[in-house]
């Protein structure tokens, strides 16, 4: 059964609207991260709710995608606790989170919100909570667009979605080579390497773009958050091809084109693997999604260790501990699991 209890349970009663007015916010109302937690280690359902919703205990192969917006108080809160009940019930899974990042102009709170949560994810009691933690500015998503496989438009969330379906190999078609997003957990944990930045081209046409080169190039142009392209460290390359382009573009000789590319454009590169997919699709566009890992988190959560460092001075306020359930000591605690992290991914730098 789940702990119902949490490091704040003797001393804290949650609001009951769970939202709360913050000082010199012109009467923005917000949530915060610490009660998000507190709520979802007093919610006795939630076990049986996550075996529910498919998580299985005997599933040696189990992979589990979770989106969080991680500037509110509810998603930021709660998906790390959520990640840790999914370990429990099932050692095996491995867990990928696609982290929407606040916009730069969302207030401090947001940014800390979304600091405490990285945290959350990097580290807990038995290990990482998170195998994969998919970076996403919301100022970067927004203006990014994509081609579905009927023509329509992709942006925002549809986006997100489709780029799920790149990694998992399954769309709205047939595939009849499937991708394997297991093996990328499975990667990303030999190396302890958790934080990535996705780079997608959805529904690019080979005709229009003539190589596949030309094609990671597009993605690479548009991270969804920002990234140093001398530290990265781990690439995962998924692409889904069409049938008909299949017969002509052979295996070998496009992954070779690929881990030619890969090692012209991350010089400090450690580790790489390229995935491809057939879809059952009528068309000439291709997808493809590129995860790039290694750059450290005070990079690609700029903004939100910026807006944490601000928003901690009134946090560390005794005064305030009851209402944003955090405490001084595991507000360090939140900034040391971030440092450790990015000093280990400074070990491969040397």
């Amino acid at each position: 059964s789940a702990d119902k209890r949490s490091p704040f349970s003797d001393e804290l009663t949650p609001a009951p609207l769970f939202l709360h007015r913050l000082p010199c916010s012109q009467n923005k109302q917000a949530g915060y991260y610490g009660l998000g937690e507190y709520m979802a280690s007093n919610d006795i359902t939630l076990d049986d709710r996550l075996l529910k919703t498919g998580v299985k205990p005997s599933d040696v192969r189990q992979t589990a995608f979770l989106f969080s917006a991680l500037g509110g108080g509810t998603g930021s809160g709660v998906t790390p606790f959520i990640l840790k009940r999914m370990r429990t019930i099932n050692p095996n899974s491995k867990n990928l989170v696609i982290a929407v990042m606040p916009a730069a102009e969302e207030p401090d709170s947001a940014h800390f919100n979304a600091f405490c949560s990285l945290s959350g994810f990097i580290k807990s009691d038995n290990g990482p909570a998170a195998d994969i933690i998919l970076l996403v500015d919301h100022d970067r998503l927004m203006p990014a667009r994509g081609i579905g496989s009927m023509g329509e438009e992709l942006c925002a969330e549809h986006l997100l979605s489709h780029m799920v379906a790149i990694l998992s190999g399954t769309d709205n078609d047939l595939c009849s080579i499937q991708a394997d997003p297991d093996f990328l957990a499975r990667m990303s944990r030999s190396m302890g390497i958790q934080a990535f930045v996705p780079c997608i081209a959805a529904g690019r046409s080979l005709e229009i773009f003539g190589n596949m080169t030309n094609i990671l190039e597009s993605a690479l142009a548009c991270p969804l958050a920002t990234i140093d392209r001398e530290s990265i460290l781990l690439s995962f390359i998924s692409i889904q091809i069409p049938e008909k382009l299949a017969v002509s573009l052979k295996e070998d000789a496009l992954k070779a084109e690929i881990n030619r590319w890969i090692r012209d454009r991350f010089p400090k590169l450690k580790g790489s693997t390229v995935q491809i997919s057939q879809s059952a699709r009528g068309t000439d566009r291709i997808d493809l999604c590129l995860l790039l890992g290694g750059n450290k988190l005070s990079l690609t959560a700029k903004d939100a260790k910026n807006g944490f460092l601000r928003f901690k001075t009134i946090v560390d306020k005794e005064s305030w501990e009851q209402e944003f359930a955090v405490t001084s000591i595991s507000l360090a605690n939140v900034e040391r699991s971030i440092e450790e992290y990015d000093e280990y991914i400074s070990t491969f730098m040397e």
